[in-house]
């Protein structure tokens, strides 16, 4: 599996993340990072070996206590029932600038 999430270095749980071990690391920098606060998908979408889903997202940064609201849509493609492939369209900058005092 290969995870891309998009950012500035200012954003801990940014790049491309590879492999169940990627994985492991994208999900804990994500916890040790921000509060999440609303994880909302709106809308799926799918064709064939494609899933995309349309939603929004509320956190707060743990190191400054600033919060940030975004709209989001991520992307997924499958193989044999599992994800192979996810990247994530979002608002990078209002996270980033959550992430300076």
């Amino acid at each position: 599996v290969v995870w891309e999430r998009p950012g500035a270095p200012d954003i801990p749980f940014s790049g491309t993340f590879n492999g169940h071990e990627g994985l492991i690391k994208f999900f804990t920098l994500v916890a040790q990072s921000v509060k999440i606060s609303e994880l909302t998908p709106k809308n799926f979408l799918s064709n064939e070996d494609t899933v995309a889903v349309i939603g929004d997202d509320e956190a707060e940064v743990i190191s400054t206590g600033k919060k940030y609201k975004t709209h989001w849509v991520q992307v997924f493609t499958l193989k044999n029932g599992k994800i192979i492939h996810g990247r994530v369209f979002i608002d990078t900058l209002q996270i980033a600038n959550a992430f300076h005092p």
